[in-house]
């Protein structure tokens, strides 16, 4: 440590040495926004339209696997205590904002005291706490209940930090494994609450949680669940072929009405001679 100290203190005036002091500049952070991504997406299809055989295009319209994350809702006291009892039903140890196993009735006492302080202090606040599902299309078997856990506790931690407790807990009893997450909105250091400025910010907040999520998954199960955060671009089109038949459907029912508009009017004129 000396050593280090007395260099440092004689680097300026060594002689040996020829520097140049170098600051740091500020880049300019490129906003990658959600609707971006999605015109890029329908831009590379449009581009690779013309070159597809029709098998090719019925093969990419075929659905991928999409990574699932619900936005349940955001809940007020009472919702968020019957959404914790609901999780919580099929065992009592649920995993919080540093993956520790514990008692969700310990849990669920602390936050109700701090969201009836929080109501009584800032009456306009009504939403408490956020309720969010991952889920993924796979069998529940253990290495995949696994890399599901892990990975929504990564993907949770790698967005929101440990500012916002949160409690986790996997359910197995429907057809899909997946993992029921409450988040705490108030910030345990400024006390504000999570929200969001706008609609494009609430956008680019969950794209980027299915994001990580689906980077996590790919790692944590060692390539073997692949999932995809790609605009569904062949949903979108289905959609607009959809309303293209309903439009047809229409334009034929008013053609017909006005054929047999044109005919009864044919039959009075001749009626009144």
């Amino acid at each position: 440590m000396a050593l280090e100290k007395s260099y440092s203190k004689n680097f300026e005036s060594d002689e040996l040495f020829d520097y140049e002091i170098i600051k740091p500049k500020k880049t300019l952070k490129i906003q990658y926004t959600y609707a971006k991504r999605y015109y890029k997406e329908v831009e590379k299809f449009a581009k690779n339209l013309t070159q597809l055989t029709q098998e090719e295009f019925m093969r990419l319209r075929e659905p991928q696997k999409q990574v699932v994350i619900k936005n349940i809702g955001n809940m007020t006291r009472l919702h968020s205590k019957r959404a914790m009892d609901y999780i919580a039903k099929h065992g009592e140890l649920v995993r919080d904002e540093f993956f520790n196993e514990v008692n969700y009735n310990d849990i669920a006492e602390q936050w109700n005291e701090q969201f009836e302080k929080l109501l009584e202090n800032k009456s306009r606040v009504k939403n408490c706490a956020l309720h969010l599902v991952f889920s993924i299309d796979e069998n529940c078997n253990e290495k995949n209940l696994k890399a599901l856990e892990l990975s929504v506790y990564q993907t949770l931690t790698n967005t929101l930090g440990y500012d916002y407790p949160f409690i986790m807990k996997l359910h197995t009893h429907q057809n899909n494994p997946h993992a029921h997450v409450i988040i705490n909105k108030t910030n345990k250091i400024t006390n504000k609450q999570l929200c969001f400025n706008s609609k494009d910010s609430c956008k680019e907040f969950y794209h980027t949680l299915r994001e990580t999520f689906k980077d996590y998954l790919f790692a944590n199960s060692k390539g073997e669940l692949q999932y995809s955060n790609t605009p569904n671009i062949y949903k979108a089109i289905k959609d607009i072929e959809t309303e293209l038949d309903a439009l047809e459907n229409r334009l034929e029912t008013i053609r017909v009405l006005g054929m047999k508009t044109i005919f009864i009017k044919f039959w009075v004129v001749q009626l009144l001679k």
